[in-house]
């Protein structure tokens, strides 16, 4: 073993000897002035100064919720650099049902991904959507449950830690544009909820949309086209870019930036 890889391993080790909370308290000390930074590029810090101090509560919080297993994870991949630019990593991207049903079907393929030489797996959608169309899963009722055609949040659990012990690195395909119409957020919106209705692109009448689209591009415009869909039950018009039940977020709300980091 050379000096450098020595030093390296020992550094590691050391690491590890040390809290996982003391090295997130180091690390958001030393980026905290780059996050603000960027913060308030993109709300002015006049208006927004004590979302700021949301967004670092949240980060804290979001960390201190985190499983000891995936919290000793993030500190081997932040000590082997640039994990994901490594060209030892190859990756498959899939919709789960389409490789093998379900979850549970895909945890007993990992020994066919190894003889494939397969260390990257990218899934496509599977937390809850609509009954109907929901265009592939892209139209999300929940972030944090399982659509159970692919099985249970306990499965998908399992599935990671089986994937981990296999040295599998596993990518969720996060959807951060826009939620279903059936979204929590959304129903409170038609309810008449002004708070949620701020989440979400929404307009009295049709003077701003018509201005969007002398410029919009429309992205299915044989089977949805226009970027806007009247919501009766709010009597307001909602920006929906991809299909009439794909409600835009609004990132313009700080609100909005905070919910989908956590």
């Amino acid at each position: 073993m050379n000096q450098a890889k020595l030093l390296r391993l020992l550094a590691s080790r050391d690491q590890k000897k040390r809290s996982t909370q003391s090295l997130f308290d180091q690390r958001l000390a030393t980026n905290i002035s780059l996050i603000k930074t960027q913060f308030f590029s993109l709300y002015q810090e006049k208006e927004h100064k004590v979302f700021f101090n949301t967004l670092l509560n949240t980060l804290e919080s979001l960390f201190k919720n985190r499983p000891k297993e995936l919290q000793n994870q993030d500190i081997d991949r932040l000590n082997s650099g640039n994990w994901y630019q490594s060209e030892q990593m190859v990756g498959m991207q899939m919709y789960v049902d389409r490789f093998n049903k379900d979850i549970n079907g895909l945890k007993d393929k990992l020994p066919y991904f190894d003889d494939l030489g397969i260390n990257f797996l990218h899934l496509m959608p599977i937390t809850t959507r609509p009954d109907g169309e929901n265009d592939g899963g892209y139209a999300v009722n929940s972030y944090h449950d399982i659509d159970s055609k692919y099985g249970t949040k306990a499965d998908f659990l399992d599935f990671t830690k089986k994937a981990r012990k296999n040295n599998m690195f596993l990518m969720l395909d996060f959807v951060v544009n826009h939620t279903s119409d059936e979204f929590e957020w959304a129903q409170k919106a038609k309810k008449g909820d002004l708070h949620y209705q701020n989440y979400y692109y929404t307009y009295p009448d049709r003077h701003i949309p018509d201005e969007f689209e002398k410029t919009m591009p429309e992205i299915f415009p044989q089977s949805a086209p226009g970027n806007f869909t009247y919501c009766p039950e709010m009597e307001k018009w909602v920006m929906t870019c991809f299909n009439s039940y794909q409600w835009d977020l609004n990132y313009r709300n700080p609100e909005v930036f905070i919910e989908m980091l956590s």
